[in-house]
């Protein structure tokens, strides 16, 4: 099957909100929240038509989504993708705590300063500062989170 219209199906089963069609897919093959991938790992009773959908998804617009951080409130800070493409748990030097993980971008972001880093660098390796310095919130236009296709290179 071709590739780019897999992807593109899954592009829009993932964004439309609106269309009957993807709605019912979404509902049939449980399809979570776009921060949540897991739903793409192909099961035992789907449809080869669905099966190549996913494929589609895991190939093509999984490898060039690209966060958009806008104001970080739909931003798990520890758990999503959204740092150089990995999840910032994974990099953690000692134990976080339960309660920080549900924690959002924004709720580590103090306007005027920056990132909160008392609550930050316990965590992780001094380096992440770095990378965290290039990230900047918007807090001011009300920009919202979001993902967008795009092309790595």
């Amino acid at each position: 099957m071709n590739t780019a219209l897999l992807a593109k199906v899954g592009w829009r089963i993932i964004h439309d909100n609106v269309s009957l069609w993807a709605r019912v897919l979404r509902k049939k093959y449980k399809v979570a929240d776009v921060h949540d991938m897991a739903w793409t790992i192909a099961k035992s009773n789907w449809s080869s038509t669905w099966r190549s959908v996913g494929m589609g998804l895991r190939e093509v617009v999984l490898q060039g989504l690209s966060w958009v951080i806008g104001d970080g409130r739909n931003i798990k800070f520890w758990t999503d993708k959204w740092l150089n493409n990995r999840v910032l748990v994974e990099s953690a030097v000692v134990e976080i705590p339960e309660r920080y993980m549900e924690l959002c971008a924004r709720d580590l972001w103090i306007n005027g300063t920056g990132w909160d880093l008392t609550r930050i660098l316990p965590f992780v390796a001094e380096n992440l500062h770095l990378e965290l310095a290039i990230v900047v919130l918007d807090t001011v236009t009300g920009a919202k989170t979001e993902l967008l296709m795009g092309i790595r290179g």
